[in-house]
């Protein structure tokens, strides 16, 4: 009493609240360092070709998504100064794998059909010349892809090879051409 603190309560409770709601970024951000650190993508292997195929994941997704709003709620917390740097490079990181992986599976779809197409016809390759050309350029670069990218587990270190998404979004403009 003789320090009189009682006349500073409300300064006290805001400086606990803050610090409380500090902590809970903290730790949050600390468990989504974790979580993604320990995200592995899975691969199956395309029969004719032996080539590895990204496994389509419901659990990364919904991860992702979650951290994603996770993230976004934080950017409007009053409390987000301190942490505003590294939660803008989470989300600058789910940001890129979630582009990554969405065009990463449509490409590998589309290769897929146009695969056994293309390469497993030989009837479509004589009337199709020009395109059946253009696709083994597109089948070369998606495999060397694939090789270098099944070699890389973790989803973060995956989805953030430089040149990835330009990678996977001119295969898209090209397969959309044959």
């Amino acid at each position: 009493l003789k320090l009189q603190l009682h006349k500073y309560e409300d300064e006290v409770k805001g400086i606990v609240d803050k610090a409380t709601k500090e902590l809970g970024m903290e730790k949050a951000l600390s468990e989504l360092e974790k979580t993604w650190g320990g995200l592995e993508f899975t691969y199956d292997i395309h029969e004719a070709t032996s080539t590895p195929l990204l496994r389509s994941s419901e659990e990364l997704i919904e991860i992702l998504e979650d951290n994603q709003v996770q993230l976004q709620n934080m950017m409007t917390s009053k409390y987000i100064g301190y942490f505003q740097q590294q939660v803008t490079k989470w989300q600058n990181i789910l940001g890129t794998v979630d582009s990554a992986v969405g065009l990463w599976l449509e490409v590998q779809t589309t290769w897929s059909h146009l695969q056994s197409i293309f390469i497993g016809s030989e009837d479509i390759r004589q009337q199709l010349p020009e395109d059946s050309k253009r696709f083994e350029e597109i089948d070369t670069k998606y495999k060397g892809m694939m090789a270098t990218l099944s070699k890389i587990s973790n989803v973060v270190d995956a989805c953030m090879t430089e040149g990835l998404v330009e990678n996977l979004e001119d295969l898209q403009t090209q397969l959309g051409i044959c």
